[in-house]
């Protein structure tokens, strides 16, 4: 696969013509998200947010998490604590060494109320600008993240168009084309049994071997566009800040009205699972052989759907060039 294409400075009509209907990842360099690139040092960090703000956040003896069969426990710290915590991350102690990561929860209730990074963290609203590549009435989330170094987080999708500004730290990015989910042991909705695809065992997952990567080294100030179904896996090079912005790139009846992180499936594949069940089990009065029989004529019915619906392959990547640097200086 070619690299991730990087554009330079792009406006927001470039983005939401060009960049976004590619359906493709991309690195948008140089846009403004204000003064926080220069001031958020971990000290500023921990001295400009209240010493009384507890934060949620993961902490694990292992620096590659897993959301399915869980190798971390929640705990709860004063923020400016964590902040320590996270930058010594991966040193040896007298408990071993010990990881952390911190996904932003909204500071109300969090299973009503969606991430709101000037709500949640107004000490710093000031210090970050929202890249300006999506319509400000479509934005849905605001996280702010920070983490360990050397600190990989699941594979997973989110259902939403996003952008992950990297602020302190650099940061690996692996994504994975929609087109490749059989490849990618999904399981529990949008989280991959594969943890880190740095790392695969192929006698375990076969099947990964077909999928081909998407790789990026993100530098400060990068702004990660993730479309949505786009498999996606980060590991923190160095201590990291980022903050992560979540827009409806679609009608917002298509969205569960009770997801408040973005990860919920859309509902027209809801109601589509749904009648799929109730398919199968008008199956039921069948013999076992014939019930068999019908389960391939529908999947067989699926598979022509997704002959039909096939996107064009392209050996670029989808913005009719090969390479990062010339998609540069044809659209910069």
């Amino acid at each position: 696969m070619p690299p991730i294409p990087v554009f330079e400075n792009p406006t927001r009509e470039f983005f939401q013509t060009s960049i976004q209907p590619s359906r493709r990842p991309a690195i948008l360099r140089h846009l403004n998200i204000g003064p926080c690139l220069a001031k958020w040092s971990p000290d500023y960090l921990a001295l400009s947010v209240s010493s009384h703000k507890q934060v949620v956040v993961h902490e694990s003896t292992c620096n590659r998490l897993r959301f399915l069969n869980k190798n971390f426990v929640y705990t709860t710290l004063p923020f400016c604590d964590f902040v320590e915590k996270a930058v010594a991350g991966g040193e040896k102690s007298q408990n071993g060494r010990k990881y952390y990561y911190y996904r932003a929860l909204a500071s109300g209730d969090p299973r009503s109320s969606r991430a709101d990074f000037r709500a949640d963290f107004p000490e710093l609203a000031g210090d970050f600008v929202f890249p300006d590549v999506m319509e400000p009435e479509t934005v849905f989330s605001s996280v702010f993240r920070c983490g360990s170094a050397d600190l990989g987080l699941f594979l997973h999708y989110d259902v939403m168009d996003n952008v992950l500004c990297q602020i302190r730290g650099r940061k690996r990015a692996i994504l994975f084309d929609p087109e490749d989910v059989d490849y990618l042991y999904l399981q529990g909705g949008d989280k991959s049994l594969i943890h880190d695809p740095e790392n695969v065992d192929l006698n375990v997952f076969p099947l990964f071997a077909k999928a081909a990567s998407w790789t990026c080294d993100m530098d400060e100030g990068d702004v990660l566009f993730i479309p949505a179904m786009w498999m996606h896996y980060m590991r923190s090079i160095e201590f990291s800040v980022a903050v992560n912005v979540f827009w409806c790139n679609l009608p917002r009846e298509i969205y569960d009205a009770k997801d408040t992180y973005g990860n919920k499936d859309l509902l027209p594949y809801t109601r589509a699972t749904q009648g799929v069940d109730r398919a199968l089990k008008q199956l039921d009065v069948l013999p076992r052989d014939l019930q068999r029989f019908y389960a391939r004529m529908l999947r067989a019915k699926i598979d022509k759907f997704l002959t039909i619906t096939e996107p064009l392959r392209k050996e670029t990547n989808g913005f009719g060039c090969g390479a990062a640097e010339d998609c540069s200086a044809q659209f910069s």
